[in-house]
């Protein structure tokens, strides 16, 4: 189901702004409202502005956040920014320094002792990177002068208005957050209400895991979420083929979804040039492990020291480079090393632990060659 994908992928659909797309799927939900309700124990928002799944993971994974955002200063801003929005009606304009004057005085940690300055540079880029994400996602519209300005001037004046959907952007939690101190803490708000071993919870878990991560992995055959899925797979894959048209497969050790190209969701591999090299990277790992170069632990998890794996990686690029794009292939090596690392990492292909780099169980299931 199209739109149910949509859902899916886009973080919301606003209907000044895409009216066909929101009737588009306004008038579909109801194909696909059990799944979303019943099954992901999602909560969706349909109004006369937008359209919103609220999309809650099963687990917290590196590649989750705003890809636009940089530091943790960039959320602190944003967040202060939602709160200055609060302030301010639909339709409503106000001027860049009336945000930075709420942001600047709200931003103070009393027992820290810092606080959100504008003559320094890198607070400003800051607040930019903040206006142009609120920017592309409708939640703010310029009417006079330029963001970018900001990042020269601190005196620079810029006219916007409050399209009014900035209320819908955080979800609304029916819990005591000030008690979370990581991010983890935010899955388990309801665990002083349900057994998070069992029933409905485990099952909706395993599903979001499965919609909005690359794969599920479990180290441990009593693993509760590899128990749902042997015992559920079945009906699992029925699921998931209903109602989003994909395969479900299942390993000794893990557990994803298989879709074609023709989808809105993004797929491993792709037509990118770093997903060539990892491609290759993958079969080196593969001729390593053959050749008894590396080992596998009881799991299929393979632990290589940092050092390893960058030579493997730098053999690829030497033996490989000249298929490569010129980007990748003029690309210095230590680059190359952390851009190629942080898409792995991003895939689930691997992880950073200490001094070593953990592969996953799918490293093994892809491959590249050039063709002769």
């Amino acid at each position: 189901m199209r739109e149910l994908e949509i859902l899916l992928t886009k973080f919301w659909i606003v209907k000044e702004f895409d009216r066909d797309l929101y009737f588009q799927v306004k008038n579909e939900i109801s194909k696909f409202e059990r799944f979303i309700n019943e099954i992901l124990g999602y909560k969706l928002i349909v109004n006369e502005k937008l359209i919103k799944l609220e999309k809650i993971p099963g687990s917290c994974e590196i590649f989750m956040g705003i890809q636009e955002f940089i530091e943790s200063l960039d959320y602190e801003v944003f967040c202060l920014f939602l709160m200055f929005l609060e302030l301010k009606d639909d339709g409503e304009q106000f001027l860049l320094s009336e945000l930075t004057e709420f942001i600047e005085t709200n931003g103070e940690d009393e027992e820290e002792g810092n606080s959100i300055d504008w003559t320094n540079f890198s607070h400003r880029r800051s607040l930019v990177r903040v206006f142009k994400f609120a920017e592309k996602m409708a939640i703010i519209k310029v009417y006079e002068g330029s963001s970018e300005s900001f990042i020269q001037d601190e005196k620079s004046e810029v006219l916007y208005s409050n399209t009014g959907i900035s209320r819908y952007f955080s979800v609304s939690f029916p819990y005591d957050i000030s008690r979370c101190e990581k991010a983890e803490d935010f899955l388990y708000l309801n665990r002083d209400e349900f057994d998070l071993d069992r029933g409905s919870y485990r099952s909706t878990r395993v599903y979001r895991k499965l919609i909005l991560s690359p794969a599920v992995f479990w180290n441990e055959n009593d693993d509760a979420d590899y128990a749902y899925v042997k015992n559920q797979r079945g009906v699992i894959g029925r699921n998931v083929d209903q109602y989003l048209n994909a395969q479900f497969r299942v390993h000794k050790n893990g557990a994803f979804m298989v879709f074609d190209e023709d989808r809105q969701f993004k797929t491993y591999p792709n037509n990118t040039g770093v997903s060539d090299i990892v491609l290759f990277l993958c079969s080196e790992i593969q001729k390593n492990l053959k050749e008894g170069k590396l080992a596998k632990d009881m799991n299929d998890f393979i632990y290589v020291p940092k050092t390893i794996f960058e030579a493997m990686l730098i053999l690829v690029k030497k033996e490989h480079s000249n298929g490569f794009s010129k980007e990748y292939s003029d690309m210095k090596d230590e680059k190359f090393y952390k851009e190629v690392l942080s898409y792995m990492t991003e895939w689930m292909l691997c992880s950073v632990k200490d001094e070593n780099i953990v592969l996953f169980p799918s490293v093994g299931l892809f491959n590249g060659i050039y063709k002769e």
